[in-house]
């Protein structure tokens, strides 16, 4: 099996693919990962359950991985 190296993600491919996310991933995700909010702090503040943040954030985390890492 060969290990083929991947370059980082320069941070203007991040804020495409973060710009890209659907609005509440998007904003979920913001506020968990920069502004460091709790699930129940971010689901208080879009008005939905925390376990629907935990489903946004991941699905989030799903698209941004597979948008920085494409073949």
């Amino acid at each position: 099996m060969h290990d083929i190296e991947r370059s980082a993600p320069s941070e203007l491919e991040l804020e495409d693919a973060i710009a890209r996310l659907p609005r509440l991933q998007r904003e979920a995700f913001l506020m968990a990962a920069r502004d460091g909010l709790s699930y129940p702090a971010i689901a208080k503040r879009l008005k939905v359950s925390h376990r629907r943040i935990a489903r946004l954030v991941a699905k989030a985390l799903v698209r941004l991985d597979r948008a920085l890492h494409r073949s």
